[in-house]
């Protein structure tokens, strides 16, 4: 054999292989998912926007080509759904509103949260009057009080007319007397201090979203009138994950219970109640607006005693400003 023809049949060889090849990878990809290759023409070329409907020997009607469309087209479709669940997801705006509630409409009836967060620094005179079954006055003592206004605000000072002096920053607690530091009264001036503090911040001071959790209201029948209560309770962070849940969450939780009178939007009494030691009452009464005139606090508060009617101590705003 020369040289020649032997040259001729390694390219023909060579030929064919390449021929094969070729074929075997068209074939691969022209039996693709058609997820991936839907309507793919029998050439090869281009794409059509139809399923494609494998051509058979005879009959083009017979009972093997209805399920061969019908699968291609099911699983065109499938890639259709794909598609679309994995689609980029719609965007929320960083700055979206809170889902409001009915604190909400409650404080804005008083100015509104972001008018009393915006005070700062306030300064009001109390007077206190302890009273006893009777009614009958048993003393009557003032006190100048110092706070600032805002969720998880611990500024206050009091200052009484004997001269003691209770306060708190941040997380410090002190006592004075007559200028003298007295760290044997620091218990109890962090007691009376988050006590005097809750009260002339109250209701504003549950617009805390971060501790309270604001359950719905409902109609109620109290002191003879319709009113509308709702409870806002201390979230509890320690969930059950399995087993039932009761439906009033809040009975186990410390919460406060407001009592709104429908006409004016305002708050009539609210209760306080603390699992295992009990609740306290106190009418709300006499609304005004703080120095400035933005927003409205009561000026006076009524104690009641553990019957939840006797009137027990009465702490009035005389001067504010």
């Amino acid at each position: 054999m020369s040289y020649a023809s032997h040259s001729s049949r390694t390219v023909v060889q060579v030929f064919v292989a390449t021929l094969l090849v070729t074929s075997f990878v068209a074939g691969a990809l022209q039996a693709q998912d058609p997820e991936i290759y839907p309507g793919r023409s029998p050439s090869g070329k281009g794409r059509s926007t139809t399923p494609r409907v494998e051509e058979t020997s005879g009959a083009s009607d017979d009972d093997t080509t209805a399920p061969r469309e019908f699968f291609t087209q099911k699983r065109v479709q499938s890639l259709a759904e794909r598609l679309q669940a994995v689609g980029q997801p719609e965007r929320r705006s960083e700055s979206a509103p809170a889902a409001r509630d009915v604190l909400d409409d409650v404080l804005d009836r008083l100015g509104g949260f972001a008018a009393w967060y915006a005070l700062g620094d306030v300064r009001v005179t109390h007077r206190m009057t302890a009273l006893d079954e009777r009614g009958q006055t048993l003393f009557e003592q003032e006190l100048v009080h110092d706070s600032r206004t805002g969720t998880g605000s611990s500024r206050d000072s009091l200052a009484w007319e004997s001269g003691l002096q209770m306060g708190r920053s941040g997380g410090r607690v002190w006592a004075r007397s007559g200028g003298i530091e007295r760290p044997d009264l620091e218990a109890r001036a962090r007691h009376e201090v988050e006590e005097w503090a809750m009260l002339l911040h109250f209701p504003f001071s549950l617009r805390d979203r971060d501790r309270f959790v604001v359950e719905p209201g409902r109609e109620v029948m109290l002191l003879g009138r319709r009113l509308q209560k709702f409870t806002v309770a201390v979230r509890d962070e320690q969930v059950l994950a399995v087993g039932p849940i009761a439906k009033d969450r809040s009975r186990a939780r410390e919460r406060w219970d407001l009592y709104v009178d429908p006409g004016s939007g305002l708050p009539l009494m609210a209760e306080h109640v603390v699992p295992n030691m009990g609740s306290r009452r106190f009418l709300l009464g006499k609304w005004q607006s703080l120095a400035g005139g933005r927003v409205s606090l009561p000026m006076e508060k009524t104690l009641l005693a553990a019957d939840g009617e006797t009137p027990r101590l009465l702490i009035r705003i005389l001067a504010n400003g």
